[in-house]
């Protein structure tokens, strides 16, 4: 009901053209609102990218699930391999932030396709990277 506060009601005095754009835009709205309630998948989307991020912390080999898009890994143990999703295809746009938070020389891999090639190393402390999902493959951001 928030986004009803900020709709005015058109000026009697507006032109056509005015009137026509308001009109589009709502036209764009409604069919937006439209494809969220048909799509689980957008509705998922926008869920994951409404809500703050909260990191997970891992500090061992772990595979991310369809609701986890923040990481921070401590390598501190040993090597941690963070496995990109194979179970089910991402939605598009998605993203994954991983932050390798120890100061060891232990790598961070992430392992999957990425930019095209296979991948992806985190080796100092603080390092992070962002995925985007796009076109069937991950993409450094």
């Amino acid at each position: 009901m928030g986004i009803m506060n900020n709709i005015s009601v058109p000026n009697p005095s507006n032109t056509t053209a005015e009137l026509y754009d308001i009109c589009a835009a709502l036209r764009a709205i409604i069919t937006f609102l439209s494809d969220i309630e048909g799509s689980s998948e957008t509705q998922a989307s926008i869920r994951s990218s409404a809500i703050a991020r909260t990191p997970k912390d891992i500090s061992s080999d772990h595979t991310v699930g369809e609701l986890e898009d923040d990481f921070n890994i401590s390598a501190i143990d040993g090597a941690v391999n963070l496995y990109l999703p194979v179970a089910y295809t991402p939605v598009e746009g998605r993203t994954i932030v991983v932050k390798k938070t120890d100061s060891t020389s232990n790598i961070v891999t992430i392992v999957g396709t990425i930019d095209g090639d296979a991948n992806f190393i985190l080796y100092a402390e603080d390092e992070t990277v962002i995925l985007r999902y796009s076109n069937g493959g991950w993409y450094v951001s």
